[in-house]
């Protein structure tokens, strides 16, 4: 299986389908050409959550409000030749130089 976004949810959604017109575990596998062990875990957490998407993963939370990056981008296309820690301090941003470049 690719490792590509829609892919994923491509192969996820044809593990589901089978599995709700009545083909078990064994069947998806062999005829989707994965392994039953993912096949197993991707009915597994549909049936426990309805869901075929990914589960959150842990990371550092935003830094920026959806307002603050609003602001940034508008600041980026009203001065494309500009740098960061201009932008930066346009903006009366108190994020990192790496946050807006």
């Amino acid at each position: 299986m690719k490792n590509d976004h829609h892919d994923r949810y491509t192969h996820r959604g044809q593990f589901i389908g089978m599995w709700k017109v009545g083909k078990n575990i064994s069947e998806i596998a062999r005829e989707t050409g994965v392994t039953r062990k993912t096949v197993r875990r991707w009915v597994l957490r549909y049936q426990k959550s309805g869901s075929m998407r990914d589960a959150p993963r842990p990371g550092r939370p935003r830094v920026t409000s959806a307002e603050d990056d609003a602001r940034i981008i508008a600041d980026i296309r009203d001065y494309p030749f500009t740098n960061a820690v201009v932008t930066r301090q346009r903006v009366n941003g108190d994020v990192s130089l790496a946050t807006i470049g």
